[in-house]
């Protein structure tokens, strides 16, 4: 997988997010898999290394809390 590919991915993984934190995240990891390609990471080991991580963290604000809906008078 690309770089670009990764970020496209992750775009659509965490399109929940408000659009500045969004684009603050996507920066993040595009900086740090430019930060292993300069270390001399070739860019699919780069992009194999930061997408575990940012898959992670996308996968932890994707989480859906359940809807629950409650009778008049009860409570959880």
């Amino acid at each position: 997988m690309t770089k670009d590919q990764l970020l496209e991915k992750l775009k659509n993984e965490l399109s929940s997010l408000p659009s500045d934190e969004l684009e603050s995240r996507l920066a993040f990891y595009s900086e740090m898999i430019d930060d292993r390609i300069d270390e001399g990471i070739d860019e699919e080991a780069a992009v194999a290394e930061i997408g575990a991580i940012a898959r992670e963290n996308a996968a932890k604000h994707s989480i859906k809390m359940p809807r629950v809906i409650l009778e008049p008078g009860r409570s959880l």
